[in-house]
């Protein structure tokens, strides 16, 4: 798991996982706000949910924040609404495995990139995690993961990336914590339209300007244009 005490490292790291290799980015860096803080607003009016019950989106909303957690500097997973986002997929037709193969023969690959191996879908598979999860917090801390100090959660979560997580009956621990650190990436990158990325303050932290459409800019003309800031205010699609 990256060290969640630093944001910098993060935004590094899962762009150069994720969005660098798409090529969106290149040539619209901007520096980071240092000014926009977090707010609390997320925390104030609890979403409607599509699936998760309100303890599990309550684990998931922990989870994520301690990935990418907030500073004086920028928001976190919390305040960009991954909770909301990841609910929101599990609740459509990613959640239902719409467009996944669930009949087998299933195998143990030894390498990545063979898909969905398991006839269970993903919302089955999440609510599966999440009770292993509490379980687990239950058992060593005497807490649910969300009732857990800060520490302690990341102690949890390292646990389960490195598989020792016991109680999982659809994916390994390690399999679910990969799935679980893509979808917060998503979440927090993905266009806000989504229910992720509130207010594009994730893209405002990349320096990505969105959807050049959205304010009717020739985009081309900035592509090989390295040297020269693009600063505008995000906008995802319309």
């Amino acid at each position: 798991m990256p060290d969640p005490k630093s944001r910098l490292s993060f935004l590094r790291w899962t762009t150069a996982a994720s969005v660098s290799a798409t090529g969106a980015i290149a040539g619209c860096a901007q520096q980071i706000d240092g000014t926009d803080k977090p707010s609390n607003e997320a925390q104030l009016q609890p979403p409607a949910l599509s699936f998760l019950t309100r303890g599990e989106f309550a684990a998931v909303q922990a989870m994520a924040e301690r990935i990418y957690p907030s500073d004086a500097r920028a928001p976190g997973a919390r305040d960009l609404h991954v909770a909301e986002f990841i609910d929101r997929r599990l609740g459509g037709a990613y959640g239902w495995g719409a467009r996944m193969y669930k009949q087998g023969p299933f195998q143990k690959a030894s390498t990545s990139g063979h898909g969905w191996q398991v006839a269970r879908t993903p919302r089955d598979a999440y609510r599966d995690a999440l009770t292993a999860i509490d379980a687990y917090a239950q058992a060593n801390h005497h807490a649910t993961f969300a009732g857990l100090d800060p520490t302690v959660q990341d102690s949890v979560l390292s646990d389960c990336e490195a598989g020792k997580i016991d109680g999982f009956t659809i994916l390994t621990s390690k399999a679910f914590f990969a799935i679980f650190l893509e979808h917060v990436k998503q979440g927090l990158f993905s266009d806000p339209r989504y229910g992720g990325n509130a207010d594009a303050k994730g893209w405002v932290a990349l320096g990505f300007p969105g959807d050049p459409m959205a304010y009717g800019d020739q985009y081309e003309k900035w592509i090989d244009r390295y040297d020269v800031a693009y600063s505008v205010k995000p906008r995802g699609l319309q």
